[in-house]
C-alpha cells in the first residue's frame, strides 16, 4: 500500500511539474509576441474607424453648409427676398400668401433634391420682418439665439454661422438641433435676410453610432460637445478631454480604450471609447484558445492519476455503493463476491450479517409503535364517545318527558346510527362523506330540540367527499356552538359547515352567528392547539368545550402531523374555525 501511495504522489508529482511548464512556456510566448503584435493591429483598426468617422463628420457638415450656400445663390429666390425687401408697409394677405407659396415651393424642391429630406428651412426677412418655415421636424428655430449674439451677428455679415443646440451647450428643453445659417446679401454687403437649413440628431447619430462596441463623441474647434446631445458626465469629460490632449496617442481607462482625430479640414476634434474587448477580440480569443488547451491537457493528466486511483479504490468504493442502496425493503448488500481482496469479502459478510439483525430490529420497532399508535387514537376516540352520548340521551329524555313520541323513535334510530359509525374499528379514518352524514344526524337530533330556532347549512364540494379523516372531527366543534355561542343572542341561531378542496389539499369551515369567543380563552385554546401541533401534547383543556376541541385536534395530528393548520377568528357575526390540511403521502 504504501508503494503505491508512493507511485501515486510521483505520477501527480509529474504531471504538475509539466502542466506548469507548459503554461509558462505559453503564457512566456504570447505576452513577448502574440499579445504585442496583436494590441498593436487592434490600436491600428482603432484608429483607422475613428479616421472613417471624422471623414464622415466633416462630409455631413460640408453637406448641410453647402445646402445653405445653394439657396442664397438661387436668382430666383433672391428676387423674391429683393421684392421682400422694397415693401416698407406691413403685408397684406395676399402678398403673405404669395411669398408664402413661393418660398415653400423653392424649400421643397432644395430638401427634396438633397440628401436632407428631413430637413427644416427658415427664411427670416431684413430685421426679422418676415418669417418663413417648411420641413417635416418638430424643431425650434436657432436664428434668434443667433441673432441676437453679437459675436455670432458679427459672423453672420460676412459669412455663414453653424449652431449647436444640446444639453451640453444650451439651457432649456427644446429638442437639440443644428442650423447652418446664411445671410441674403446683395454684392454691395446689404443683408436683405437670413436662411437657416436645420436637422435634428438622426443623421449625426448615425454617423457616430458604434453599437454595443463604444461611443463617438464631436467637438468643434473650441472644444464644445456637438455630440452627443445629452450631458456628459464630468468624469467622461475628462477622460475625454485627456483624449484630445494626447495628440493622436490613445490610451486605455477601465474597459475603455480612448482615441482622438482631429481634422485639419473642419477643425473637428472626434473621440472614440471604444470597449477593451471589442478593441482586443481577436487577442482575447487566442488567450481562451490557449487557456481552454491547457485545460485540455490538464483534464487528460487528471483523468488518468483518476483511472489509475480509480482501479486502486474499487473495492472500497463497491462496498459503499452497496451501503447506500440499502433500505427497509432491501437489506442486502451487492459485493462482488470474486474481489481480489479477502478481507473485503470478510468485511462484506460482517455488514450483511449486522443489516439482517437490524432489519428485525426494525420490523419489531415498527410493529411497535404502529399497535402504540391504534391504541392512542382509539383512546382518545372513546373519550369522544361517552361525552357525546351523555347530550344526546339527555336530548332523548327530554323528548319523552314531553310526549313527542315519534321524535323519540326517530332520535333512538339516529343514535343507533350513530353509535355503529362509532363503533366500527375506531382506529381508522372515514371519508368526508361518512363524516358529513354523522354530523347531519347529530344536527337533526338538536333540531328535534330547538326546532326553528336553528338554521344549519352544509356545502361540500365534490372533490372534497374523498378527504380522510378521524372520526367525530366536526360534531365536536358543532356542539361547541350549539352549547356555548348562543347563550345571549336571539335566534334565529345560524351553523354553516364548508368543505372544499380534494386530498391534495382541503379545508373545513366551521362558522356560527354566535356571541364568539372571550379573547382571553380565545388566546388559551390557541396556544394549547399550537401545543398540539408542535409536540402532540397539552396542559389542560380550556373550559368551552375544550377537551372536545383539544381531543379532536390531537387525533387530526395523529393523521395529518405536518400539513394541519387550525384556525380561531372572532368575526362580526360570531366564531369561525377553519382546519386545513393534505395527503401527506403525496408530499
Amino acid at each position: 500500500m504504501f508503494n503505491r501511495i508512493k507511485v501515486h504522489i510521483g505520477f501527480m508529482l509529474v504531471f504538475s511539474f509539466v502542466i506548469a511548464l507548459i503554461i509558462l512556456g505559453v503564457y512566456w510566448f504570447i505576452n513577448s509576441y502574440v499579445l504585442r503584435a496583436y494590441e498593436k493591429a487592434m490600436i491600428a483598426n482603432s484608429e483607422q474607424l475613428n479616421a472613417k468617422i471624422a471623414q464622415q463628420v466633416d462630409l455631413y457638415f460640408n453637406d448641410l453648409s453647402q445646402l445653405s450656400r445653394n439657396s442664397v445663390a438661387n436668382r430666383n429666390l433672391m428676387d423674391d427676398m429683393r421684392q421682400l425687401d422694397k415693401l416698407t408697409h406691413e403685408l397684406t394677405q395676399y402678398e403673405t400668401l404669395f411669398f408664402d407659396r413661393s418660398f415653400e415651393s423653392y424649400s421643397s424642391y432644395l430638401i427634396n433634391s438633397s440628401d436632407f429630406n428631413t430637413s427644416k428651412v427658415y427664411i427670416f426677412g431684413r430685421k426679422n420682418r418676415f418669417k418663413f418655415s417648411y420641413g417635416p421636424l418638430l424643431l425650434e428655430s436657432n436664428f434668434e439665439k443667433v441673432y441676437n449674439s453679437p459675436a455670432y451677428r458679427k459672423k453672420l455679415e460676412s459669412s455663414s454661422v453653424l449652431y449647436i443646440r444640446n444639453e451640453n451647450r444650451t439651457d432649456g428643453n427644446a429638442p437639440p438641433s443644428i442650423s447652418s445659417i446664411r445671410p441674403f446679401a446683395e454684392i454691395s454687403g446689404d443683408v436683405l435676410g437670413y436662411i437657416e437649413v436645420q436637422q435634428d440628431y438622426s443623421r449625426i447619430a448615425q454617423i457616430a453610432n458604434l453599437g454595443k462596441d463604444g461611443e463617438a463623441f464631436i467637438f468643434d474647434s473650441d472644444r464644445r460637445v456637438i455630440y452627443p446631445p445629452l450631458r456628459i458626465e464630468p468624469s467622461v469629460m475628462n477622460l475625454l478631454e485627456r483624449a484630445i490632449a494626447a495628440d493622436g496617442n490613445g490610451f486605455v481607462h477601465g474597459n475603455y480604450y480612448y482615441t482622438a482625430r482631429y481634422s485639419e479640414t473642419s477643425g473637428l476634434t472626434t473621440v472614440i471609447k471604444h470597449s477593451d474587448e471589442s478593441v482586443f477580440k481577436s487577442l482575447y480569443t487566442l488567450q481562451n484558445t490557449t487557456l481552454l488547451l491547457v485545460l485540455t491537457i490538464l483534464s487528460l493528466s487528471v483523468s488518468a492519476i483518476y483511472t489509475i486511483s480509480l482501479r486502486m479504490t474499487a473495492p472500497i468504493r463497491k462496498l459503499r455503493s452497496g451501503i447506500l442502496k440499502v433500505d427497509f425493503d432491501n437489506f442486502q448488500l451487492f459485493m462482488n463476491r470474486k474481489s481480489p481482496s479477502n478481507e473485503m469479502n470478510m468485511l462484506n459478510d460482517a455488514f450483511q450479517q449486522m443489516m439482517e439483525r437490524l432489519k428485525q430490529s426494525m420490523k419489531l420497532e415498527l410493529q411497535s409503535r404502529e399497535k402504540e399508535s391504534k391504541a392512542r387514537f382509539s383512546a382518545l376516540q372513546s373519550q369522544m364517545a361517552p361525552h357525546f352520548i351523555h347530550n344526546i340521551l339527555y336530548l332523548i329524555s327530554i323528548s319523552a318527558q314531553e310526549r313527542r313520541h315519534e321524535d323519540v323513535i326517530a332520535m333512538c334510530k339516529k343514535l343507533s346510527d350513530m353509535l355503529r359509525y362509532l363503533a366500527d374499528s375506531p382506529w381508522r379514518p372515514v371519508k368526508l362523506e361518512e363524516e358529513i352524514q354523522y354530523t347531519m344526524n347529530y344536527l337533526s337530533l338538536i333540531q328535534c330540540k330547538y326546532e326553528d330556532f336553528v338554521d344549519f347549512a352544509i356545502d361540500v364540494r365534490d372533490t372534497a367527499y374523498i378527504v380522510e379523516l378521524p372520526r367525530l372531527t366536526i360534531q365536536p366543534f358543532v356542539e361547541n356552538a350549539i352549547q356555548h355561542a348562543f347563550g345571549n343572542i336571539n335566534p334565529p341561531w345560524k351553523v354553516s359547515i364548508d368543505c372544499s378542496g380534494d386530498r391534495f389539499g382541503w379545508e373545513i369551515v366551521i362558522r356560527d352567528n354566535g356571541a364568539g369567543i372571550a379573547e382571553e380563552r380565545k388566546l388559551l385554546l390557541e396556544r394549547q392547539i399550537a401545543e398540539i401541533l408542535l409536540s402532540g401534547t397539552f396542559e389542560q383543556p380550556s373550559g368551552i368545550g375544550g377537551m372536545g376541541i383539544l381531543n379532536t385536534v390531537m387525533r387530526l395530528r395523529m393523521l395529518y402531523p405536518n400539513t394541519l393548520r387550525i384556525a380561531l377568528d372572532n368575526g362580526k357575526e360570531g366564531l369561525s374555525v377553519s382546519i386545513r390540511g393534505a395527503d401527506e403521502s403525496m408530499t
